[in-house]
């Protein structure tokens, strides 16, 4: 998993008719093989009372938040999703917090996690990464790629190879019940 925010319902879209019409992914979403590369995010919505305490609030609400203040913010820390801070998705549960609040409040991490372990959780999914840290991403997502294509050619040779030695079983018991008559 890459770590790209994607509106789950065009996504689908897009594998659907991949398997339908046989048309290509776009190039962006060409990673993605199936529902189990997709991790459903959970985000914290901010309410209006936390511009309230600051004084923030304005009389027509119906402007578009800017990038200072953002629509989402980390449950446990209250910082905003807006771009300047990292945050990651805990997974299984798929709640969206900041790395501050895995370095200050494992606890409630954990809690947040479906009482998973951080320890034992599968390893976050640092949300729109760069630099770096994405092209270590796509390593490893194209080293597991490869490591499920060999396991499955292998498995298929076993399997090709056990059929033809049931043939062959087969075949030899027949030419022997032929001489028998």
């Amino acid at each position: 998993m890459i770590g790209n925010l994607y509106n789950k319902e065009a996504v689908l879209k897009c594998l659907q008719r991949k398997a339908v019409e046989k048309t290509p992914l776009p190039k962006r979403i060409e990673h993605v093989s199936g529902l189990k590369a997709l991790q459903t995010c959970k985000f914290y919505k901010k309410t209006n009372t936390d511009d309230d305490k600051n004084g923030n609030s304005n009389a027509n609400n119906s402007f578009r938040p800017t990038i200072e203040k953002g629509v989402f913010s980390c449950p446990l820390t209250g910082l905003d999703f807006n771009g300047k801070t990292k945050f990651v998705v805990l997974r299984p549960s798929g709640v969206v917090v900041s790395e501050k609040a895995i370095r200050e409040a494992k606890e409630s991490c954990e809690e947040m996690n479906d009482g998973v372990s951080l320890k034992d959780a599968p390893p976050f999914i640092p949300i729109n990464p760069t630099g770096e840290v994405l092209e270590a991403m796509k390593e490893q997502l194209e080293k597991e790629n490869m490591m499920k294509k060999e396991k499955k050619d292998a498995k298929k040779k076993k399997k090709k190879k056990s059929s033809d030695e049931g043939d062959n079983d087969v075949g030899e018991d027949s030419t022997n019940n032929s001489n028998k008559r």
